[in-house]
C-alpha cells in the first residue's frame, strides 16, 4: 500500500512539473544576438533597438546542463532624451511579452510551488519568482486572478538553495474553483529596490514542494507591479492595492494624457497613441487620493 500512494505522489509531481513549459531550461531558441528559453519571453528582442539583453543561458545549472540567468541592466537610453537607466530583467512564460497575458493551460489548484535558486544581488536588492493562476472573466473580457504563490531571495548564494511557497487563493475561488491559465514570472530585481547588475539564475521549477525544507523569506512590499517596460501598444498593471480604483498617466510636464479603470486588482492600458518617452503614472484610490506611483518609458 505504501508503494502504490508514493507511485501516485511521485506520477502526481511530474505530471505538474511538465505543466510548467521547459521548467529546466534545457531547450532555447537562437535569434540574433541573443537566445530565450523554449516557451518563454523576455525584454531581449528589444535589443535589435538598443537596448540591453537581459536574459541569458548559463551552463551554471542545478540540474541537466542550463539554467536561466536573469540581470538587472544599467545603460544609456538608445533614445533622447538619452538618458541613464536601470532596468529590471524580467522572463516569462510565453511567446510574446507585448501581447500577453502570456501563460499555460493549467487546471488544477496546487498547494504549493518551489524552485531552485542562486542570486548575486547589489545592494539590497531582492529577486522574485512567482506564479500566477488566472480564469478568463467573460463579463470583463480579462483574465482574473484565481492565486498566486510567489518568494523573494535577497541573499547572496555561492550555490543553488530549493525555496518553496504555497498559493493564496483569492475570492471567489478561496475554497474551490479552477483556474484556466498560469504564468510564471521570475524578476532579477525587485520593483523599489532595483539596482544594476543583480543576477538571479533559476532551475526547476515545479509545482508541489520539491524542497526538504520551506524557506521563510522576508518579502517586501507592496505587490504592485507592471510590465512590458519598456512598453509599445500596452502596459498591464497587476496586483494593485485593494483600494485602487483608478490609474493615470502623465507626461513628464504634469499632463495627465490617459487614464482606466482599476477591476479586480488589474488594469490593462492602450498607450498606442503615445509618443515614446518616459511617463509617470499614479495609482489613486475612489476620493482621488494618489496611494501608489511610479514610471516608465514607451519604446517603438
Amino acid at each position: 500500500m505504501k508503494k502504490l500512494l508514493l507511485i501516485v505522489f511521485v506520477l502526481t509531481n511530474l505530471s505538474l512539473k511538465a505543466q510548467i513549459p521547459n521548467s529546466n531550461f534545457s531547450c532555447w531558441n537562437q535569434f540574433s544576438g541573443y537566445e530565450e528559453p523554449c516557451g518563454w519571453t523576455s525584454y531581449n528582442p528589444l535589443s535589435a533597438q538598443g537596448y540591453p539583453v537581459f536574459v541569458y543561458k548559463t551552463n551554471d545549472a542545478n540540474s541537466d546542463t542550463f539554467a536561466i540567468d536573469v540581470r538587472t541592466m544599467g545603460y544609456t537610453n538608445p533614445f533622447p532624451p538619452y538618458n541613464s537607466l536601470v532596468d529590471i530583467g524580467l522572463a516569462q512564460t510565453g511567446t510574446n511579452y507585448q501581447n500577453g497575458p502570456n501563460g499555460f493551460v493549467f487546471t488544477q489548484r496546487p498547494t504549493s510551488f518551489s524552485a531552485w535558486v542562486k542570486y548575486m544581488p547589489q545592494g539590497v536588492d531582492s529577486a522574485e519568482i512567482k506564479i500566477k493562476l488566472y480564469k478568463w472573466n467573460v463579463t470583463f473580457q480579462q483574465p482574473q486572478d484565481v492565486a498566486h504563490a510567489e518568494f523573494y531571495v535577497h541573499t547572496t548564494d555561492s550555490v543553488y538553495h530549493c525555496y518553496s511557497k504555497n498559493f493564496t487563493y483569492v475570492p471567489p475561488y478561496t475554497t474551490s474553483g479552477l483556474p484556466d491559465t498560469a504564468s510564471v514570472y521570475i524578476s532579477s530585481s525587485y520593483q523599489n529596490n532595483q539596482t544594476a547588475g543583480s543576477i538571479v539564475r533559476v532551475d526547476d521549477i515545479a509545482f508541489g514542494n520539491q524542497c526538504n525544507v520551506p524557506v521563510n523569506e522576508i518579502k517586501p512590499a507592496p505587490e504592485m507591479t507592471f510590465y512590458p517596460n519598456p512598453a509599445n501598444d500596452n502596459i498591464r498593471f497587476t496586483w494593485l492595492p485593494a483600494d485602487a480604483d483608478r490609474i493615470k498617466i502623465f507626461e513628464t510636464t504634469g499632463k495627465m494624457v490617459a487614464a482606466e479603470a482599476v477591476n479586480n486588482s488589474f488594469a490593462w492600458m492602450d498607450v498606442r497613441s503615445l509618443s515614446p518617452g518616459i511617463y509617470l503614472f499614479g495609482v489613486y484610490d475612489a476620493n482621488n487620493k494618489i496611494i501608489s506611483s511610479g514610471k516608465f518609458s514607451i519604446v517603438r
